[in-house]
C-alpha cells in the first residue's frame, strides 16, 4: 500500500477549519465546480474536472473527532485502485489549527511518482482552502 500526506496550519480555531472540511461539496472554499448526492457517510460529490469528472463517496464523516475521509468510487485520474483520503482536522490553541490531509491506494506501477503527485495534489488543494480561510498565501 502507497501513502502521501500533509500537514497545513490554518490561522483559524479547529471549529471555523471543521465546518469548510465537513462541507462534502466544498462549497465554501473551492472554485471546482462539485455536485453532491446525498448527505454525511455515503454521499457522492462529483468534481467536475476539465478532463473528466471524478465521483467520490464519503466514507467517515465524524463531527467529534473532526475527520472525513473519502474513495474514489469513479473516474479515477490516476493508475491507483482503493484510494482512501482522510482530512483530520487538529486544533493548536484558540484562533489555529491544522488539517491533516493523508491519502492511501494500491498500484501496479512505481509507488514513487504516485507520491509525489498525489502528496503535490494534496499540498496544493490543502493551501486553497488555507487561503479561502485565514487569507494568508
Amino acid at each position: 500500500m502507497s501513502s502521501a500526506s500533509w500537514t497545513e496550519p490554518i490561522a483559524r480555531s479547529a471549529d471555523d477549519v471543521w465546518a469548510a472540511v465537513r462541507d462534502f461539496g466544498c462549497s465554501s472554499w473551492s472554485s471546482v465546480d462539485i455536485t453532491v448526492e446525498g448527505d454525511g457517510h455515503g454521499a457522492i460529490r462529483t468534481v467536475h474536472m476539465p478532463n473528466g469528472d471524478v465521483a467520490e463517496r464519503c466514507e467517515r464523516l465524524d463531527d467529534e473527532a473532526k475527520v472525513l475521509s473519502y474513495s474514489i468510487v469513479s473516474g479515477n485520474p490516476f493508475p491507483i485502485t482503493d484510494y482512501l483520503a482522510t482530512m483530520t482536522v487538529r486544533p493548536v490553541d484558540a484562533d489555529s489549527s491544522e488539517l491533516v490531509w493523508s491519502a492511501t491506494w494500491q498500484t501496479d506501477e512505481d509507488p514513487a511518482p504516485l507520491e509525489a503527485n498525489l502528496t503535490r495534489f494534496i499540498r496544493g488543494t490543502a493551501r486553497v482552502l488555507r487561503r479561502a480561510l485565514d487569507g494568508t498565501d
